[in-house]
């Protein structure tokens, strides 16, 4: 049982698989878990700050969402931007 409780304890929503893209673009100014860049704030705990919502408008178009951000406009597919999205806010 002690496995099963184990399994239980740790497969929650920070177990989302981190997109692929990230560790090629996102984490030269990204970080989580300590791990990344220091340009951008660190990723750790968005999914408690911002919703899925926010997140999407973010991604799609930082300057829209934000103007005078600093974060560039990041070309992905809606796929893909959809899979960070679900993945930021497992972040909690």
């Amino acid at each position: 049982m002690l496995p099963i409780l184990m399994l239980a304890l740790t497969a929650d929503a920070g177990s989302v698989a981190r997109p692929a893209l990230f560790d090629t673009v996102c984490v030269a100014c990204h970080a989580v878990g300590g791990s990344g860049g220091q340009v951008g704030p660190a990723l750790d705990g968005v999914g408690t700050r911002r919703t899925a919502t926010d997140l999407d408008k973010w991604l799609k178009d930082p300057q829209a969402y934000k103007p005078g951000t600093i974060m560039p406009k990041i070309e992905m597919t809606d796929a893909q931007r959809a899979e960070f999205v679900k993945w930021l806010a497992s972040l909690k």
